[in-house]
């Protein structure tokens, strides 16, 4: 069975639909998102309704859980994470769907142990593990495969016989701006695939003119 894993689309509608495509290019039959569908650009509950659509796996990002008032925010930060509107934009279905959903969850499939968290094992909203980070505690948890978002930096790498995943962000990559990026696992192989599609910048800013510059510029990152 091929698996997508997605995170960190934060309302990139374009972005969304054409990774999507890509994974229906690539057979895959089993989607999940690893959480922060909203916040940033504005299509927020867009992207939550087309991931649903889609039969996704959608798990709670530290965006959504701000979108809920469960994390506090700031003044100054809400200028850049434009949840406000959202807010206000959300149907009661979309929260109710919402207020059920968790940060992490573990799959077991052919006998392989899998751990998808959004941020981090040790604090699933809030952790970041970057591709520079120690990964040995992570390894002595005994997963055969852990997934990651959050730091919008993609990496795979293995430790012992645990192999760590960042599947990037789908809509608004911090390495590379205009490559947008998810995973696949192929659970029949135990192989894992990092997919970058090119991401249409200027679509993105011809769509979001009202998104914070700081956001935007992050699309001009090489």
């Amino acid at each position: 069975m091929k698996l997508a894993l997605l995170s960190d689309i934060h309302g990139n509608l374009p972005a969304l639909e054409m990774c999507l495509g890509a994974v229906r290019a690539l057979s895959c039959e089993r989607i999940l998102c690893l959480g922060d569908t909203f916040g940033y650009f504005q299509s927020g509950a867009a992207c939550f309704d087309m991931l649903r659509q889609a039969g996704a796996e959608i798990m709670l990002g530290n965006h959504e859980a701000m979108l809920l008032g469960r994390i506090q925010s700031t003044p100054e930060r809400e200028l850049v994470y434009q949840l406000e509107a959202e807010r206000s934009r959300l149907s009661p279905q979309t929260r109710d769907v919402l207020e059920r959903l968790l940060p992490y969850r573990e799959i077991v499939l052919d006998k392989r142990r899998l751990l998808l968290v959004h941020g981090a094992p040790w604090d699933p909203l809030g952790g970041y593990v970057f591709p520079d980070t120690n990964l040995a505690p992570l390894a002595a948890l005994s997963y055969d495969f852990i997934f990651m978002g959050h730091t919008h930096r993609p990496f795979v790498r293995t430790e012992a016989k645990t192999c760590m995943v960042n599947v990037g962000s789908c809509g608004l990559p911090r390495d590379i701006g205009s490559s947008a990026c998810f995973a696949v696992y192929d659970s029949d192989t135990g192989q894992v695939e990092l997919i970058r599609p090119a991401l249409d910048t200027e679509l993105v800013r011809r769509t979001y003119p009202r998104a914070h510059p700081a956001v935007l510029a992050v699309l001009d990152r090489r």
